[in-house]
């Protein structure tokens, strides 16, 4: 005799929905989106999930729910929040296989990348604690990656560590210091990373170079923790760059016309709240002869306007149609420096940090305030060497 059993699938749960938030964002619980449970569940080679309705098990041999039936295990086990292959690295001894199976470090290091990715979009009850809550990971990680862990960056690739960019541009967390600007750790906005993680940047004429690093935890000897202070020394190309508020119209797919590029701010202005993308980036001319990178913010609005007719909004058009010629002096503009972090002809790529002079400390020292990308024909690599060379300190 055979029971028919009707399940309820608008009430059903299962760990899948629990621990990966892409799924069904509605029913995710606090271990998919709270800052401590990532690391918990990336060290520990068991693992006893406590649901609404049941309690699941898991581990590297497979799960099981309290009911016995567990729809998507592969997804539990292998899925994108799963981090199922760094944390069979972290418990070797469990599995007593790293020797065998231990990856190259560029792995290591996109397992890292993407966790990071994960964990900023997470909450935590205290900002302090944006560091310890993915220590055990760094901790465990760092023999097998070598160099120094610095914030959250690794020396050992410290010029892709850089390279994060905030989704949202929320403020910096500055007080209590929790980290240096240089850092993802340093904001709460979700952060991503500006080109394929698993692909390490080759080695090219013009490089920065990290010429020293001074991290101050705040427990003495604890480099992963709380941090009462960070520094990193760079010898770099750097160029004049302006933050602008001026505001112009895109006026095809590709952007403004003369635009060599993008910027993204980690903290974002009141102008650029109405920009969708990055902010567009001009070289330009001053009466002088000397070139500089300058930004604009980029309204979308111009180009709804253009084709209503609004002409408001035309005229806007006509100003920004040879914007590298016009920069309109009475904006506000913002005085800032550009790093060349790689640049490559080969890939057509060329990545800078944005960074501003901090002038309230008793050494001159820079802050970090965002990046810029140029691609395509504009990267060249003569033209990268002609920038000046320079040995700054970033906070």
């Amino acid at each position: 005799m055979a029971t028919l059993i009707r399940r309820d699938y608008s009430q059903y749960e299962s760990l899948r929905e629990l621990l990966d938030d892409s799924i069904f964002p509605e029913r995710t619980g606090v271990l998919a989106t709270r800052g401590w449970t990532l690391q918990e569940m990336a060290l520990s080679p068991r693992q006893l999930f406590y649901g609404k309705r049941q309690i699941y098990w898991r581990c590297f041999n497979g799960c099981q729910s309290a009911d016995g039936y567990l729809p998507g295990d592969d997804a539990v086990m292998y899925g994108s929040k799963s981090y199922f292959e760094l944390s069979k690295i972290l418990n070797w001894e469990v599995l007593q296989s790293r020797a065998a199976r231990l990856p190259h470090v560029s792995f290591l290091l996109y397992y890292f990348y993407r966790l990071v990715i994960d964990y900023s979009g997470r909450r935590l009850s205290y900002g302090s604690d944006k560091l310890p809550a993915i220590s055990g990971i760094a901790q465990e990680l760092q023999p097998l990656i070598g160099g120094d862990y610095l914030a959250g960056v690794w020396s050992k690739d410290f010029r892709r560590g850089l390279l994060w960019s905030s989704q949202s541009g929320m403020p910096y967390q500055d007080v209590p210091y929790r980290s240096p600007s240089w850092s993802w750790a340093v904001t709460d906005s979700k952060i991503l990373f500006p080109r394929e993680l698993a692909r390490p940047f080759p080695e090219t004429d013009v490089e920065i170079q990290l010429l020293e690093h001074h991290i101050v935890p705040r427990s003495k000897g604890n480099v992963y923790g709380e941090l009462e202070a960070a520094s990193i020394t760079l010898k770099d190309h750097t160029m004049r760059f302006l933050r602008s508020t001026q505001v112009v119209g895109a006026f095809d797919n590709h952007g403004l016309v003369d635009s060599i590029g993008s910027c993204f701010f980690d903290e974002g202005t009141q102008e650029e709240s109405i920009m969708n993308g990055g902010n567009p980036l001009f070289c330009a001319i001053t009466n002088d002869g000397e070139k500089y990178l300058r930004s604009v913010v980029r309204d979308n609005r111009i180009v709804e306007g253009v084709f209503s007719g609004d002409e408001k909004w035309v005229k806007a058009y006509e100003i920004s149609k040879s914007i590298s010629q016009s920069f309109d002096q009475s904006f506000d503009a913002e005085e800032c420096l550009a790093l060349i972090v790689h640049a490559s002809e080969d890939d057509k790529d060329l990545y800078c940090l944005i960074v501003r002079a901090v002038h309230d400390t008793q050494h001159l020292c820079y802050r970090r305030v965002g990046i810029l990308w140029i691609a395509g024909n504009s990267v060249n690599i003569t033209w990268c060497k002609s920038w000046k060379t320079e040995t700054l300190v970033l906070v």
